[in-house]
């Protein structure tokens, strides 16, 4: 069976100190989020690029720590609810109380 889990990226903390540039229009956008808190940290490149770097407080799609990171809580939560790991194929989880 294959399943989709709307917004599953939202849900997962990420492990790891991640910073991230953004530049240009997605600066500025995050400017007009909350100006008393982005304004004194937006810098200028020397073509005049709006630039902000941000720490990542969740994952970041389709980046290489994401899917992984995702998997580990996914799996978790499985087992949580009584799921077991298949011991030949860690990523095929069945329920308990299949034989």
């Amino acid at each position: 069976m294959v399943s989709d889990i709307p917004g599953a990226f939202l849900h997962v903390d990420i492990e790891d100190n991640v910073h991230m540039l953004l530049e240009g229009t997605v600066a500025e956008m995050i400017i007009k989020i909350d100006p008393t808190i982005y304004r004194k940290h937006i810098w200028y490149n020397k073509h005049g690029k709006p630039m902000l770097y941000v720490q990542l407080k969740k994952v970041l799609y389709e980046t290489l720590q994401a899917a992984s990171i995702f998997w580990k809580l996914l799996s978790e939560t499985l087992q949580e609810w009584g799921f077991i790991l298949n011991p030949y194929d860690k990523f095929v989880q069945k329920e308990s109380n299949v034989q």
